[in-house]
């Protein structure tokens, strides 16, 4: 396997009161916003809940409700990207397949892009798809 060092299965586990009102006429708080930066294995992983709804309130209208963003890093570490090309949280076929109907493709060319190049070598390649093999089912639940 991989290095988990530098992509592994992260958790993630956030709670917090929204802003609620009590008090007549007033509106009930916003959602605010909640933003992950992440390398790797994170990206569709089912067990992340969250809730960025506005506060409500006892006569007035609600607050509006928060935004989610995330953003995978694409950086390369020590030579390698994170192999979970199709950004789902776990290494399965999906991941081949994306690097392998790409097959040969070269920076700049129509098909190529940085998440499918897992070694950072500018090429989609047999490199790249032993990767996949080297982490096969990681970040499975």
């Amino acid at each position: 396997m991989g290095n988990k060092s530098k992509f592994g299965l992260a958790g993630l586990a956030l709670s917090g009161i929204l802003g609620g009102s009590s008090g007549p006429g007033n509106d009930g708080g916003n959602g605010g916003s909640l933003i992950i930066n992440y390398r790797g294995l994170v990206g569709g992983d089912p067990s992340w809940d969250y809730n960025l709804s506005g506060g409500s309130s006892l006569d007035a209208s609600a607050g509006s409700d928060g935004s989610f963003t995330k953003n995978k890093d694409l950086t390369c570490v020590d030579g390698e990207r994170d192999p979970d090309v199709n950004d789902n949280g776990v290494i399965l076929a999906a991941d081949y397949i994306q690097i392998s109907t790409n097959y040969n493709k070269e920076t700049g060319e129509s098909g190529f892009s940085d998440a499918k190049d897992i070694v950072c070598d500018g090429k989609l390649n047999v490199v790249d798809i032993s990767r996949i093999g080297f982490n096969w089912f990681r970040g499975q639940i």
